[in-house]
C-alpha cells in the first residue's frame, strides 16, 4: 500500500477515533499517538469532543481536521434544524451552522500548510462548513473526504462548491440512508461532490440501519479502496499537486 492511501486511511482512522475518544476523553494522547499526529481537540459549545486538528509527522507541512458525528440529544435536535441561513455563498442547514460557529474560532488555520479536512455523518458536513471557510478566508484548496455525509447546503451552495473544491470525495454505504437527508424538497437540499457507494461490504454487527451508517464499516477500507484505480489515482494527484 502506498503512502499515500496510507495517509487515507489515517484520515479514517481520526473520525472513528473521535467516537471512542467522545466516550473516554482522558485518552486523547493516545489518540493523537495511534496516528501520529500532532494536534489538539476541537470542542462544541457545550465542552464536547466533536473534533480534531493536527500535523501528520510523516508528512511535511500537512495538516488533517477531522470531525464525528452525531452522539448527543443536542445534536440531534441541530441535524433536524432544516431551516437554511445565509453562508458565504448560497444558503445551509442553521443546524449544521450552529455547531460549526463553535468550533471556528479554535481552528489554527496555517497558510504554508496543506490541508485534508474529513467527517462522518454530522462531521461530514462541517467538514463541507469547514471547507468552504478555510478556501475564501485563507485561499487554501483542501482535499475533502466525507462519509455518509448529509445535504449540507442549497443549489447555489453546492455548485459553488464543487467549482472551487473539486477534490472532495464522498463515500456512502449501501443501506444508509442518512446521506438522503434533508431530502431535496426541504428547502432546495443538494448534495456536493460525487458519491462513491460502497456495495460490496458485510456490516459490523450485521444488517440494521444503525450498523449501515456505522463509521466503523468504514474501516474496512482495504476490502474496496484499490477497486477502483482511477480513484486511487486522483486521492494521489491531488495530494501530490497540493
Amino acid at each position: 500500500m502506498s503512502p499515500l492511501r496510507k495517509l487515507f486511511i489515517i484520515t479514517v482512522q481520526l473520525v472513528s477515533g473521535l467516537y471512542q475518544l467522545f466516550d473516554h476523553p482522558t485518552e486523547i494522547q493516545d489518540y493523537f499517538e495511534k496516528n501520529n499526529i500532532t494536534g489538539q481537540i476541537l470542542l462544541n459549545s457545550r465542552g464536547e469532543i466533536l473534533g480534531s486538528i493536527g500535523d501528520v509527522r510523516s508528512a511535511e507541512m500537512l495538516r488533517v481536521i477531522s470531525f464525528r458525528g452525531s452522539e448527543t440529544i443536542t445534536d440531534w435536535i441541530h441535524d433536524f434544524e432544516i431551516k437554511q441561513t445565509d453562508y458565504y455563498v448560497g444558503k445551509v442547514s442553521t443546524g449544521f451552522l450552529l455547531e460549526y460557529q463553535a468550533i471556528r474560532p479554535q481552528l489554527k488555520i496555517l497558510n504554508r500548510s496543506k490541508y485534508i479536512i474529513t467527517g462522518h455523518s454530522l462531521g461530514a458536513a462541517l467538514a463541507i462548513l469547514c471547507a468552504v471557510h478555510i478556501y475564501i478566508e485563507f485561499g487554501i484548496e483542501p482535499i475533502v473526504y466525507l462519509f455518509a455525509s448529509p445535504r449540507v447546503g442549497n443549489i447555489e451552495f453546492a455548485n459553488w462548491y464543487d467549482q472551487h473544491i473539486p477534490n472532495t470525495y464522498m463515500f456512502y454505504l449501501a443501506g444508509d440512508i442518512a446521506p438522503n437527508y434533508p431530502s431535496v424538497n426541504m428547502g432546495c437540499y443538494k448534495h456536493v461532490a460525487y458519491p462513491h457507494y460502497i456495495l460490496n461490504y458485510d456490516p459490523i454487527g450485521g444488517c440494521s440501519l444503525h450498523n449501515y451508517h456505522s463509521m466503523d464499516n468504514f474501516l474496512l477500507t482495504d476490502k474496496w479502496l484499490d477497486l477502483d484505480g482511477s480513484f486511487n489515482r486522483r486521492i494521489d494527484a491531488a495530494i501530490v499537486n497540493q
